[in-house]
Parts: structure tokens; sequence; C-alpha cells
């Protein structure tokens, strides 16, 4: 997609009104295109770091499912990412999240039979319309009872959120079967809940499925999260979402914490109804503080209009910050001390490899383990990067030309923090990914 000197949408042109240049790729194909979007947008950001050069600084940001992809290019890239920005994303595994759409489809199919295709079976001219939604709505109205032991499941608000929830879902399960090739989701050993219902009543009587185990796989590939971060993710979701509820992307913190990435994970809430309902003046503060993040000047906190203000002296494990050190353009300080326990493995620098140890062949693109994972949209900064001051002394000089030329590694927090020391020079100072 190329915008040229039409009026960006207001939640992109937050990103050109902080300098930041902008390229956003649509992707081959529709519905849960995770494989696809992550081909379509890793290809747009290598042709812009050839056609213009690399620049010092990559984010990537989307909503929605761009959220949740979001997630997964920060953990499946870590080295060629700098922050993520995830906006009402599902960050939770995709077998999790769909099952529990699959699960309510089969409880609506109890309280409400006939009324949408078989979960397990939609047919392929299934649509997602107005009309269909009015309909499902219409029973639900007539049905208060019903209506709210689903509310209650679901926690939506109101039947329009429910109705729109129903139909919408019936349709990604159609693109889930299509794409896996069969049903994906087994519920033969569930055990359903019915709040303010007959919870036996619905146990013996909902319909069981089976999955097929091809279509199973498919959902576990694409995709799974790991948790391990390298980087600083935000993450930004209205306290009221009916269709990602903000119990799903509460999953992520537990991901992280159990990988050690916890302190490069946060999310944040705005106070607004709806899927995706951020304001475009909450996205540019959510993009500043990570970007303040990321540089280690400040760490985005987990409340709304808000950033913890001190240098993040803890943030590294095994690292210390020294307050005379020489300091940015913006003052904060411009490079952390490097701890003793770090190895350099040069002359030449190389990435990690996607078990994240040094490589011996060159970058990550080389390794096959990678070629699955691409993805993303991207926007760029066009800055020239500031010289650094003069050097001090000879000892700081030597370490600063080493940290240029080498890849430095110890701990995972460690070389999180040589590689945001290592001095990028080039016409770009900085990219952000948008999906």
């Amino acid at each position: 997609m190329v915008f040229k000197d039409e009026k960006l949408p207001p939640p992109l042109a937050v990103f050109t009104e902080q300098g930041y240049a902008l390229a956003e790729s649509a992707y081959e194909a529709t519905g849960w295109a995770i494989h696809e979007a992550v081909l379509d947008t890793e290809a747009l950001r290598r042709y812009f770091d050839t056609k213009y050069g690399k620049p010092k600084e990559t984010y990537v940001t989307g909503h929605s499912m761009g959220g949740f992809l979001t997630m997964m290019l920060m953990e499946r890239f870590p080295t060629a990412y700098d922050g993520g920005l995830a906006l009402c994303g599902p960050l939770a595994p995709a077998p999790y999240l769909m099952q529990g759409v699959f699960d309510i489809r089969v409880v609506f199919d109890y309280y409400f039979p006939g009324v949408l295709p078989p979960p397990d079976r939609v047919p392929s001219d299934y649509q997602d319309t107005p009309a269909l939604v009015q309909k499902v709505q219409a029973l639900l109205d007539a049905a208060p009872e019903k209506a709210g032991i689903l509310h209650r499941l679901t926690t939506t608000a109101n039947n329009k959120d429910l109705a729109s929830d129903m139909v919408f879902s019936t349709y990604i399960l159609k693109d889930f079967q299509e794409r896996g090739g069969g049903n994906p989701f087994d519920n033969r050993n569930a055990i359903y809940e019915a709040p303010g219902g007959d919870q036996n009543a619905l146990n013996d009587g909902v319909k069981r499925y089976t999955a097929d185990p091809r279509a199973a796989e498919y959902v576990r590939t694409w995709y799974t999260p790991t948790g391990k971060l390298f980087h600083p993710m935000l993450a930004i979701h209205t306290t009221y979402d009916p269709l990602v509820p903000p119990h799903i992307p509460a999953m992520y913190t537990l991901l992280t914490e159990a990988t050690g990435s916890g302190s490069l994970f946060v999310q944040q809430y705005v106070k607004h109804d709806g899927h995706c309902a951020i304001l475009p003046n909450e996205i540019a503060r959510g993009f500043d503080e990570l970007r303040a993040w990321g540089n280690q000047r400040y760490k985005a906190v987990g409340r709304p209009e808000s950033v913890k203000h001190d240098v993040m002296s803890s943030f590294f494990k095994g690292t210390s910050y020294d307050e005379n050190d020489d300091r940015d353009s913006a003052g904060g300080p411009a490079h952390p001390r490097i701890p003793a326990s770090a190895r350099c493995h040069c002359p030449r620098r190389c990435e990690l490899d996607r078990w994240h140890r040094p490589c011996a062949n060159g970058p990550r693109d080389d390794h096959p383990g990678w070629r699955s994972y691409p993805i993303g949209l991207v926007r760029l900064r066009t800055e020239d990067i500031p010289e650094r001051r003069a050097h001090s002394s000879p000892q700081r000089k030597d370490r600063d030309s080493r940290i240029d030329r080498c890849t430095w590694t110890s701990r995972d927090d460690a070389r999180r923090d040589f590689r945001n020391a290592k001095l990028h020079r080039g016409q770009y100072q900085a990219a952000a990914i948008a999906i």
C-alpha cells in the first residue's frame, strides 16, 4: 500500500507526525492469515532495508490480529526489532484462543440449536452478514434467560455484541477448517459451565466433537507463543472488548514470567468500550513510552497516562549505569557499561540462531529455522543519527569501538543490553513495523 499525498488515517498519522516514515502492506489472504502476513510483512521490511538502508531502530505495531502478529514477530525475530506495540491483540496461544471460540459456539448451539451451521463443518459459502447478526440478536432478545447464561460465559454486555460474536466466530471456524483441512477442535474432555443455569443438563446435552490431528497441528503452528522476549513490548487494550476479552491478552504476562521475560512486557488499559476502540492520542502516547523504554530512559508501566520516570538501572541484570557517562541528545544514558561476564565473538558480527546461541555462519536468514517466521507491516523514521561526543578516555574509546564491531553475549539480559548499545550508522534512525 502506497501513501503519497493523501491524508493518512489518524491511527497511522500518529507515527508520521512523530517523524516516522510509513510503509504498510496488505496480505495475500484474508481470515486468520498469520502465515501470509508473516511472509508479506517480512518481505516489506527487507525491501525497505535494501532500498533505503537498515534503520538504527525498528518497531512493530498492529491492531487485533496485527497485535497477535506483533507478539509473534517480537519472539521470532529478536534481533530485527527494537520494540513492539500490540493494540487490542489476542496475546495467547492460538489453540487456547480458538478452542474458546469453538466451545462458546457449542454452548450456543445447545441453547439455540440449528440457528448457525455446525461448528465442525461450516459451509464454504457461509458469510458474516448484518442480516444474520440481526436474526441471532432477535432470538437472544426473545430468550433473556438463555442469553443471560451466554453473557456471563462470554463477558459480553448486550445481545448485539453477543450476536455479532457468534456470527463472526462461525466465520473464523470456517476459515480454520479450510486452512487446516478439517476440524481442529476437540471437546470430548470439556466440562462446561452454565452460570445461572443447569450445568448438568448442559454437559449431558451438549454435542461432542473430535479434532482432526492435521488441522489441530495447523492451529498450534500458527501460532503458539513462547513468551520469550528480547526487547520491550507494550500492549494496550480497552477495558471492555466483546471480541477479545481482557483476560485473553493477560495470559501473555504468565508466559513472559515463565521464561524470565516478565520485565519486558507491560499491558495498559484505556477506558473505552469496543474492540480496538483505542484513540489516536492513546496510540501516540503508547508509542512514545515504548521508544523511551527501549532507549532505557523510562519503563512503561501498567497504568494509563503514566511513565516510570527513572533510569532503569536494574532493568538489565548484570549491568549498571554511570550517571556521569556520555549522554545522548535526549539526555538519557548513551551506553550501558559492559558486564565483565560478557564475551565478544569478533571480528565478524553475527546474529543469533533460532535457539539464541551465537551463530557461526552469518546472519539469521541463513539459518533454516527462521524461514517460516517472517511477519508484519513497516514504519520508519528518517533522521540523521547524532554523532557521539568525543571520548574522554582511551578505555572508553576502545570499549565503544568493540561494541561497534562485535556481537556481545553472556546472559540473555546482557545480550539485549549490548544489542541496544551497538552503534548503527546510516541515513535512517528508526523503523516501526505495523500490522
